[in-house]
């Protein structure tokens, strides 16, 4: 008995870790999130008689009034996962004391560029949104360094791409910090594979903008495959910022997931 005993502690001890991460709750919710958004979408476009890019336009600023709360909750079930946690808390909160000060400072700084003014208030709740869901989930050296990363990117993008290109600096804030809040949730491979979605449907319509400017242009002569292309990302650009402000509403909200399941 005792053998078996020694035996069996293994292969539980083996394979919890396995079924934490396969968490179908998580999958569950998330995927309702979607359904019950797109629904949304779809009824409330259809109900203002709006056109795709309209609807879109229209649901940009929406989409970042409800994605504040959702960061909001994840740190509020980040900072009871704090208290209940066995670890230090003493250290655990002042790194988290010295990383909120820091995401402030930065977004400060980030809002004296006029050019990125508009979303500093995002990306500060961006920037403590990824550190309380990277604290939770890995140790407290490999948080400080994958936000600092992330940190970095963000920071980068929002000076040099905001102004030309908001929609995609936006969908940088949500897909960061929804994906590491799925992360937290046992959901990792959702907004990985979110993000390949985004990227397959921007590819498929620039194919078949590529394949309309032909019917409408004929074929052109050889040496002048540089022009279709360049015609083919102009006509998808305003359609793929509709797919990317789409998909950063789904994944503001994904934050509310970890208010439902029990690993975050």
């Amino acid at each position: 008995m005792v053998n078996m005993v020694g035996y069996r502690r293994p292969t539980l001890k083996r394979y919890a870790p396995m079924n934490k991460r396969q968490h179908p709750r998580a999958y569950l919710i998330a995927g309702g999130i979607a359904i019950a958004y797109s629904a949304i979408v779809y009824l409330g476009c259809h109900g203002w008689s709006l056109d795709f890019m309209g609807c879109t336009d229209s649901l940009h600023p929406f989409n970042f009034i409800l994605y504040a709360p959702a960061g909001l909750a994840l740190t509020a079930v980040s900072l009871i996962t704090f208290y209940n946690n066995k670890e230090p808390r003493k250290t655990t909160l002042t790194h988290t004391g010295i990383v909120v000060t820091v995401a402030i400072l930065i977004s400060f700084a980030m809002s004296q560029i006029a050019s990125v003014t508009h979303d500093t208030a995002i990306l500060c709740l961006t920037l403590v949104t990824v550190w309380f869901s990277l604290s939770i989930t890995m140790s407290l050296r490999r948080a400080l360094l994958g936000w600092a990363i992330i940190t970095a990117f963000l920071a980068a993008v929002l000076i040099f791409v905001f102004p030309d290109h908001q929609v995609l600096a936006s969908l940088l804030c949500v897909l960061f910090s929804g994906g590491v809040a799925l992360y937290a949730t046992g959901a990792s491979k959702l907004a990985e594979y979110s993000g390949y979605a985004v990227c397959m449907a921007i590819l498929a319509l620039v194919g078949i903008m590529a394949y309309t400017a032909v019917a409408e242009l004929g074929i052109l002569p050889p040496g002048y495959e540089v022009l279709l292309a360049l015609e083919s990302l102009n006509r998808a650009a305003p359609y793929a910022n509709g797919i990317m402000i789409i998909t950063s509403g789904f994944l503001g909200f994904v934050p509310f997931v970890s208010l439902f399941t029990k690993n975050t």
